[in-house]
This record gives structure tokens, C-alpha cells and sequence, in this order.
């Protein structure tokens, strides 16, 4: 089985933020920030930092500018602290490819969900992963998606399904990591593509 990463962190790069102006117990969907300026209807934000047990994302329903209240379209699922960050993010989905070769084709090669939340972003964690149980050589692709606009990023660069050579980026970069801006990382049968450049 092929797991596929999706490096989340890189959604909240140069992204707008606020912080929670109060305590807030779960189940609720209003929530009110220092600052709402930036914050939109439609807009979905993530409460908390990728990568910790209780952040969650949620989707924004309307914006209160003179008090700076965010009402959210579902209600909270975990209680969040006071200066908690809230952060905006343009998508709150990705979608996973499998290719034969290493040219992208999206047409007939995403990759089927499990269940109906298999590709949501994973605010728990650092990573959005995809398990393929179906291929077992080729290359994996994923696009970050915002399941309000229907907007996506461009695709990853390609994942091979198989070992990196020795001569690869990725073992270039294990050299030197000045010489690449694109990490290729690999663990126990995982393959994924990271990137610290901003995804437009």
C-alpha cells in the first residue's frame, strides 16, 4: 500500500489570521476575533495550527465587522482558548491522482475517496494523506481544492510509487539542503511531495 502526503502547512503560508477574542466550549458557531478585516463570507478558516489535536476547520457563513463576529455554517467540534489563531485558508480539500508515467493527466486518474470525508485537509495533522490500496507502481499527484469555488492549485510535482535513486533530488537534498527548494521526503513504503513555496 502507497501512502501519499499533502503537506498542509503550506496553506497557511502568508495567509490572513486573527486570534479568538474569548474561551469558547464546543459546539459553537459564532466566534468573535480581534480583527475580522479580511474575513469573508464563503471563506473557510482553520481554528488552532495544523498539527494539533483540537484545531478544526470550519466554513464561515457571515461576517459582523462592527464586532468583528465570525458565525460559522457547522458548529464547532472542540473547545477553543482565547488567543487561539484562526487562520484563513483558500482550500479546504485535496484531491489525489495516480498516473502510469510521470506526465500528469487528470482526466479518468483521480483516485477514488473511501469514505465522503477522505479528502478533506486534516487540521489534526501536518499532512493530508491519501492510502492507495489500488496501484502499486507509477506516480501519485494532488491538488489542494476549495469545495465552495471549485478552485484548485496547480497539480504536485510528480510522487513516484517506486524507491528515489541514489542520484535523485531527493538524495541531493539529504547533501545539501540549499540546493533544492522542493524536498522529497520517504519513509517506510511513504512517498510525498512538500514544498515551502507558496501554492497560488
Amino acid at each position: 500500500m502507497i501512502t501519499i502526503k499533502a503537506e498542509n502547512r503550506q496553506l497557511t503560508k502568508n495567509a490572513k489570521y486573527s486570534y479568538l477574542s474569548d474561551n469558547y466550549s464546543s459546539d459553537k458557531g459564532s466566534f468573535v476575533v480581534v480583527s475580522s478585516v479580511g474575513f469573508e463570507a464563503d471563506d473557510f478558516i482553520l481554528i488552532g495550527e495544523f498539527g494539533q489535536e483540537t484545531s478544526e476547520i470550519l466554513k464561515i457563513n457571515t461576517v459582523t465587522a462592527a464586532t468583528h463576529t465570525i458565525a460559522t455554517t457547522t458548529n464547532s467540534k472542540f473547545a477553543h482558548n482565547q488567543d487561539t489563531k484562526v487562520t484563513i485558508l483558500k482550500y479546504n480539500q485535496v484531491k489525489f491522482y495516480q498516473t502510469a508515467t510521470e506526465t500528469y493527466s487528470e482526466s479518468g486518474n483521480q483516485l477514488p475517496k473511501a469514505s465522503a470525508v477522505d479528502y478533506d485537509v486534516q487540521a489534526d495533522q501536518y499532512f493530508t494523506l491519501y492510502y492507495d490500496t489500488i496501484n502499486t507502481t507509477g506516480f501519485g499527484w494532488f491538488k489542494f481544492y476549495n469545495e465552495h469555488t471549485a478552485v484548485a492549485t496547480n497539480e504536485s510535482n510528480a510522487i513516484p510509487y517506486a524507491d528515489f535513486n541514489e542520484y535523485s533530488v531527493k538524495k541531493i537534498f539529504d547533501y545539501d539542503p540549499e540546493l533544492v527548494k522542493i524536498k522529497f521526503k520517504i519513509s517506510s513504503g511513504v512517498r510525498f511531495w512538500d514544498t515551502h513555496e507558496e501554492i497560488g
